[in-house]
């Protein structure tokens, strides 16, 4: 079996490059409408380890694999949002002393948990299902794809 800690690396790569892009089109894009691209760095990366895998491994991911990559992209996704999320607030907390405060009142009411809850599970599961689709059956599909096109040539 195949060791899957180098295209954890690339994950975690692609997503700290694309994160950062992509917080820059967030600075230009009016604010309240950048959302959406949450998601993307994700994607892009997730995608780029799955053509890396693809060329390198000439083969899809088997089942165990298929759930390794889901779920440890997504706790990477989710680790490295969680430590942009407190270096930013030990950023701010330098212009504003009550940020700390702040976020304890936050914490505190169940509406912050409850909104947090809903918007982990508003990314995480249309996340984890399109890479288990992707690591699955579009990779099998990429595969003999590939394979049809190196018997043409």
């Amino acid at each position: 079996m195949t060791s899957l800690r180098p295209y954890f690396g690339w994950f975690l790569l692609i997503s700290f490059i694309t994160s950062s892009l992509i917080s820059l089109m967030g600075l230009i894009i009016p604010h309240g409408r950048a959302g959406f691209l949450t998601a993307f760095p994700y994607l892009i990366a997730m995608i780029a380890v799955l053509l890396h895998f693809l060329k390198k491994e000439r083969r899809a991911p088997t089942s165990s694999e298929k759930y390794k990559f889901t779920w440890g992209f997504l706790a990477i996704f989710w680790s490295y949002s969680f430590l942009v999320f407190f270096v930013e607030l030990v950023w701010n907390s330098k212009t504003d002393e009550q940020v700390y405060a702040h976020l304890m009142a936050y914490v505190q009411h169940p509406k912050f948990f409850f909104s947090t809850l809903g918007l982990f599970l508003f990314f995480g599961i249309p996340l984890y299902l399109v890479t288990l689709w992707f690591y699955g059956k579009l990779a099998r599909r990429m595969v003999h794809r590939m394979h049809e096109e190196n018997e043409i040539e």
